[in-house]
């Protein structure tokens, strides 16, 4: 499940179109964590991701 992360939080620098950023839940591969984040950007068909190394705890 994917959590919408509100622009105020995290500001987006679009222009034009309207964009949702969302982000997975933490994973482990092969010892490290990650999360995916991706931006999807109606109006323009586009569709951005990210894998972000997530600091150990």
């Amino acid at each position: 499940m994917a959590r919408i992360i509100p622009s105020d939080i995290s500001p987006l620098a679009l222009t034009g179109a309207h964009s949702v950023k969302k982000s997975s839940p933490v994973f482990e591969s092969e010892g490290h964590r990650y999360e995916f984040h991706w931006h999807e950007h109606y109006g323009i068909g586009r569709f951005e991701t990210k894998l972000k190394p997530v600091p150990q705890k």
